[in-house]
């Protein structure tokens, strides 16, 4: 989790100093939040918004007819808050936007109410799309309830935890631990003798315990689809969604077709062969190198749909937004292809990673279906 944030920030970092080299691209850096109260005006804040530009006036030139439509502010998980209401919008002043918000602060009893607010704007101009929200918090310092001193290490009760490994999962590492066990708690019990009535019992015991772990690591595969191993526990699974296994059909394999101009039509139905050492890409049906391929061994495949080709889709990279190193998080579902592609929806996209001369630098091939 350390490395994903540090990388997250080393990324944030980067974009930063590309979003710096722009001359009209600009993004929200921070939020400076100060007390605004007055006796009149008790709950009265200010939030200034510090922006990133490469100049004062791209700020003002894309901040200038904002209004309150292109301000969300939420709390929590996406969820609108009411309880920060948009009091005025100052004009810019360099590259800091002001807001006044009225907003009741809790008590210093209720410093647990405080929440993390998240402010997000929208349908701006030239807003870079990283830098179009800012988490923030009003907090007062006397609101602070954090103590830096650590607690004395004396003072704290260190509770007597049995040693178990809670990694054993089979017969040995069973027998073993509990054979450890009674060595602690029965010290002079020292019999080891198979034929001994308490080894026998320790046996039996790590043999069901063998058991009963086998059957929960079993339960817990093949209660998920994407972990199941018996063909029975993914049809059920299927019917779960009304959706019946298919009996299967001959194998079926991904292909990739490169081709040096565009919209060249592969025809349903074109035989395709598996590669074999000392012949070309592509043969002639008619010609007596076909049987030759097929005497060596090659399968034999058809395409099973017509797909219109181009010479863009051969290779395609994904756009970094100014980063010099680049990475796709954990289930990450949305990406910034580069170039100008003629994809459409249903088309599939098969990525893999290369790794050559440069073993950061991820390319992707496309494949067409």
């Amino acid at each position: 989790m350390t490395d994903l944030v540090t990388a997250e920030h080393m990324f944030r970092y980067q974009r930063r100093i590309a979003l710096n080299r722009q001359t009209k691209q600009i993004g929200l850096d921070y939020i400076q939040v100060e007390s605004q109260q007055t006796p009149n005006e008790p709950n009265k804040w200010a939030l200034k918004l510090h922006f990133v530009p490469a100049s004062a006036q791209a700020t003002q030139d894309a901040l200038s007819n904002l209004t309150s439509r292109n301000i969300r502010i939420t709390r929590g998980t996406a969820v609108t808050t009411t309880d920060v209401r948009l009091l005025e919008i100052q004009p810019p002043s360099g590259n800091v936007l002001t807001l006044l918000v009225e907003y009741k602060a809790p008590t210093k009893s209720q410093v647990s109410d405080l929440s993390t607010y998240t402010l997000q704007l929208l349908n701006i101009s030239n807003l870079d799309p990283f830098f179009e929200r800012v988490n923030f918090s009003f907090k007062r310092p006397d609101q602070v309830t954090f103590d830096p001193q650590p607690v004395p290490s004396s003072d704290i009760e260190t509770l007597s935890v049995p040693e178990i490994d809670y990694l054993a999962k089979d017969y040995t590492s069973f027998r073993q631990l509990m054979l450890n066990r009674l060595s602690e708690v029965m010290p002079q019990w020292l019999e080891r003798n198979p034929a001994d009535l308490g080894i026998a019992l320790v046996e039996v015991l790590a043999y069901s315990a063998d058991y009963l772990s086998y059957y929960q690591d079993a339960v817990a595969t093949e209660a998920y689809l994407g972990t199941a191993r018996r063909r029975t526990s993914v049809r059920r699974h299927g019917r779960l969604v009304d959706y019946l296994l298919h009996e299967g059909c001959n194998a079926r394999v991904w292909v990739q077709v490169a081709v040096n101009s565009d919209q060249v039509l592969l025809q349903k139905g074109t035989l395709l062969l598996t590669h074999v050492s000392g012949q070309g890409s592509v043969i002639d049906p008619d010609s007596s190198a076909k049987s030759e391929v097929l005497a060596q061994g090659a399968k034999t495949f058809q395409t099973l749909h017509s797909q219109e080709l181009f010479a863009a889709h051969n290779e395609i990279k994904f756009y970094t937004w100014g980063a010099r190193e680049w990475f796709l998080s954990k289930q990450e579902t949305k990406a910034t292809l580069l170039g100008h592609l003629a994809l459409k929806p249903g088309d599939v996209l098969i990525f893999e990673q290369f790794r050559d001369a440069f073993p950061h630098l991820v390319q992707v091939g496309v494949k067409e279906r």
